[in-house]
């Protein structure tokens, strides 16, 4: 079968990940988390951006690393510079 991709001058799009992706995607990137943690999130407005297509949340690798980073403390060098734990 011969399948005809998209024309050459449309911008080129970000993929959107399921919400398990998402989680495995996070991990990857070293931020443990799973896909449940962020349903919850989803629920209470504490999560990254996320767009709704049927009944899935998809989001996009470059919000979730966003959202992520932006919770992530300053780099330190002891635990007596330890931030308090972010809400994650």
């Amino acid at each position: 079968m011969n399948v005809i991709g998209p024309p050459d001058n449309l911008p080129k799009r970000v993929p959107l990940l399921t919400r398990e992706k998402a989680a495995a995607y996070l991990l990857q990137a070293g931020f443990p988390i799973t896909k449940s943690r962020l349903a919850k999130l989803a629920m209470t407005g504490d999560g990254p951006e996320y767009r709704i297509w049927g009944r899935r949340a998809l989001y996009r690798a470059d919000a979730l690393l966003k959202w992520a980073d932006d919770r992530a403390s300053s780099p330190i060098q002891s635990t007596s510079q330890s931030p308090a734990p972010n809400a994650v």
